[in-house]
């Protein structure tokens, strides 16, 4: 950045100046990069050797081609270009002979503009070890930070957002309705409560994010199925020390379902919601399980990273079934499993007994 555009970010924002282009990724082997504010003109030169390279704005998405051919020249070579109204600049191909070349770039019509020389040659895919570190939208939405600085940020109600995989856990408490009856209102609802927040800390541990509340019912989803089994058996560790200290008509045991697929992600009451079938079908899988059960769909029992959490969670046999449930077309493969906390072990990829 020169001294005459550092000094218009520093009256502009203040003393620390402000790099609005992003640095391209290192693949991009890119020679030069400048910064351009409005009506300002910025230059630098660089050496280019023989071959084709692409130079470009990441803000306006002007674009052009500068070929380098011919023998090479000790002299400093010039190229000046303008950044137009549009996405365009004034000239989009270029010849120089290889060498030094200065490269100037007015900005015309843009509050800001700029200008990234990077080499046309790319491999053919590149590996995540040569892309930045980046947050993917659906991963955004789950960080805690987002929560707690952008938890009031939703889409607008307009907007449908397909999710291609998310894994949806939906959770219930076993006796409620009995638990009412028998210590009243006031005494069942402050367990309630209890049970809330053990199952919330449980799931923003590990990575999940709470979607709403259905009665005394959690909804929540996660990036993966392992999160997802590592969360509901923290939350019944958590739940049979609590029952320890209680008379059992105190106890809070819950059952858990799981299933992962597509889904839309919508604004509900100006909340982070979703609907669809991965939704329905995690909700029904619940009600196939029993006290301190957790059941789980094909698609997620088929993977292996689930499986190893699953032992981890203390999990010794699997039961499965062919249930119809309702509202979904079709027998559906399932399977259950007791979360026996007590034997938890140590995370291995090794086969769980009992998988058939």
């Amino acid at each position: 950045m020169t001294q005459n555009t550092q000094s218009y970010f520093q009256q502009k924002w203040g003393q620390e100046p402000l790099r609005p282009v992003c640095a391209p990724p290192p693949v991009l082997q890119n020679k030069l990069q400048l910064v351009t504010p409005l009506y300002c003109t910025e230059s630098e030169t660089v050496t280019l050797e023989e071959g084709r390279y692409r130079y470009c704005c990441p803000l306006t998405l002007a674009k052009g081609i500068l070929k380098v051919e011919g023998e090479k020249t000790e002299e400093i070579q010039e190229i000046k270009l303008k950044q137009l109204a549009g996405r365009d600049f004034d000239k989009t191909e270029l010849t120089v002979r290889p060498g030094k070349v200065k490269i100037e770039l007015t900005n015309t019509d843009h509050n800001l503009s700029g200008l990234i020389l990077h080499s046309d040659q790319l491999p053919d895919e590149l590996t995540l070890e040569q892309l930045p570190l980046r947050l993917s939208g659906i991963q955004l939405v789950h960080h805690p930070d987002y929560k707690r600085l952008f938890g009031d940020r939703v889409i607008s109600e307009r907007e449908r957002v397909k999710i291609r995989a998310i894994t949806i856990m939906f959770t219930d408490i076993t006796g409620s309705t009995r638990m009412y009856e028998t210590l009243g209102d006031t005494k069942a609802y402050n367990i309630v409560r209890d049970h809330f927040e053990i199952f919330f800390e449980s799931i923003e541990k590990f990575g999940g994010k709470v979607v709403k509340t259905i009665g005394d019912a959690v909804m929540a989803s996660f990036i993966s199925n392992e999160q997802a089994i590592m969360a509901a058996a923290a939350a019944v560790a958590r739940f049979r020390e609590y029952n320890s200290t209680r008379e059992q008509a105190e106890w809070i045991q819950v059952r858990i379902g799981i299933h992962r697929g597509t889904a839309l992600l919508v604004n509900l009451n100006n909340s982070i919601d979703y609907f669809g079938s991965t939704v329905n079908k995690a909700a029904r899988l619940q009600n196939l399980s029993k006290s301190d059960e957790v059941s789980f769909s094909e698609e997620v029992y088929n993977e292996q990273a689930f499986l190893t959490a699953l032992k981890a969670a203390g999990v010794s046999e699997i039961q499965k079934c062919v249930e119809d449930l309702k509202g979904i077309q079709g027998a559906q493969v399932a399977y259950s499993a007791r979360i026996n906390t007590e034997s938890v072990i140590a995370l291995s990829a090794t086969p769980i007994p009992g998988k058939r």
